[in-house]
This record gives C-alpha cells, structure tokens and sequence, in this order.
C-alpha cells in the first residue's frame, strides 16, 4: 500500500471506531479525519467518494459549534468543491466555491492556505479571473488583496499597490502559470 491508501484506512479506522459518540470533542476528531480522508480521496482523483465524504461530513456539522462547524462547513464546501472539478463541472464548482467563500475566515491559517491553493486550480480548469475577482472583492477583500490584485493583473487591469502587495501578487501569479502549465 502507498502512503494515500495508508492515510486513508488511519482516517477510516477513527470514523468507523469513534463515528458513533455524541461527545463533542469525538465529533470534532471524526469531522477532521472526515475531512482530511476527503483530501486524501482528492489526491487520489476519486471525485465519487470525495462527494459520499462531504455528504457524510455535512451531515455531521449540526453536531458541531462555533469555530469548529465554521471551519468544516468550510472545509466541506472546500472539498466539495475540489471533487466537482476533478467531474469537470467547472460551474457547479464555482457555485460550491462561492458557498465556500460566504464563511471563509481570512484570519484561519489553514483556509488562507486553501484559498491560495485552490484559486490557481480554478484559472487553471478554464475558471474566469473576473468571476474570481467579483467573488473575492467581497467583505474579506483587504485580507486577500495580493490574491485579487493578481487575478486583477490576469485580467489585463494595470493596478496600483504597496511593493510588497505588488511582489506577493507576482508570486500568486507565477503560481497560477505552474498550474495552467502542469
């Protein structure tokens, strides 16, 4: 077995044993190994139990409270979101993205580190930069300025900036080209 299919049956192992409690620190535990096997199935471009993950995941959130159902609400969407471009359903995608982005907390390292992950992935499927910037201009737009001000640069739009906004956009950018070129 590789190390995906390793991780796999360790996440499958916690759900299966713990799945069942009703303690709210269990649930929280079973939710992220929900949603880090989701991850996992991504890697492994099986869209099909990526989705059965997120459905099970979703179906957990009422369980949850406060931080914790914001970040798998999140997380979920997030992953949802992967899965249905791995279907090539660019749109829909958009659609989960957008649900996504509505409880993205710009302050929460691991969603900023998904969102500059995952907004490449998108241009590189076909995603239009102006859908991306009319997404991203929203209430978190100042958090997010070296991303929109990148994807604003894609769009031909000459944009002025502090330096190291403008030098962390061309990063974003050269980022964006490796995932249109991969």
């Amino acid at each position: 077995l590789d190390k995906l299919d390793l991780a796999v049956g360790a996440y499958e192992e916690v759900i299966t044993r713990f799945g069942s409690s009703d303690t709210p620190e269990i649930q929280v535990l079973v939710a992220w190994a929900l949603s880090q096997k989701g991850m996992m199935q991504i890697k492994r471009e099986r869209a099909e139990e990526a989705l059965q993950i997120c459905e099970a995941l979703e179906g957990r959130l009422g369980a949850l409270t406060g931080n914790e159902k914001v970040v798998f609400t999140w997380r979920t969407r997030y992953v949802h979101a992967l899965a249905l471009l791995l279907r090539r359903r660019h749109m829909m995608a958009m659609g989960m993205f957008r649900s996504a982005y509505a409880v993205f907390v710009p302050d929460n390292e691991m969603m900023m580190s998904e969102i500059l992950q995952f907004v490449p992935e998108l241009i590189a499927n076909g995603v239009s930069e102006r859908d991306l910037v009319e997404i991203l201009s929203g209430a978190n737009a100042v958090a997010l300025a070296p991303l929109v001000i990148a994807l604003r640069q894609r769009t031909g739009e000459v944009v002025r900036a502090p330096v190291e906004v403008l030098e962390v956009a061309r990063d974003i950018n050269k980022r964006i080209a490796f995932y249109r070129n991969a």
